[in-house]
């Protein structure tokens, strides 16, 4: 089967280890997943634009994340945050068309195969009304971990 060949290399990838006859071989290295030129479209089966047979709910998203980060996505409601998380861990993705790259560790990656090495905590429920947005994820890395920090900002021009 090549999934199971795909996720195999895949996991000696992430895992930086190489098992043979119980030896086994550290690798170091930094897991990185990349995506570039991501375009997701949904099947406009109700027809709530008379013109268009799909729905295009991402455009031309590329970015990057590595392992000792923390990453945060962050944009308004229907922006399309949950639908890239989605993508990228190659979950909740039945009824999408998804054009674009996604790779892990340099290796151009299949959606089925993501599921089987990825996750992501969708929410987390510590919230400070008083703080902004900045100052919200500044408390939480300052609170929880300390890691290099990056953030994407999804806009979309449909939600404002």
């Amino acid at each position: 089967m090549r999934l199971n060949s795909d996720i195999r290399q895949l996991q000696i990838s992430l895992n930086g280890t190489l098992g043979r006859n119980e030896e086994r071989y550290s690798i170091k290295m930094k897991n990185a997943i990349a995506w570039s030129d991501l375009d997701v479209f949904v099947s406009n089966e109700r027809k709530w634009f008379r013109n268009e047979k799909n729905l295009q709910i991402l455009k031309n998203i590329s970015g990057r994340a590595e392992s000792g980060e923390l990453f945060a996505v962050l944009g308004a409601s229907g922006s399309g945050k949950t639908t890239l998380l989605n993508v990228l861990s190659g979950r909740n993705t039945d009824g999408y068309k998804i054009d674009g790259k996604v790779n892990v560790n340099g290796r151009v990656t299949k959606q089925n195969t993501l599921k089987f090495i990825s996750g992501y905590v969708q929410q987390n429920d510590l919230f400070m009304d008083t703080f902004t947005v900045y100052e919200h994820l500044v408390f939480q890395v300052s609170t929880s971990i300390r890691l290099p920090f990056r953030v994407l900002m999804l806009y979309n021009s449909d939600c404002t």
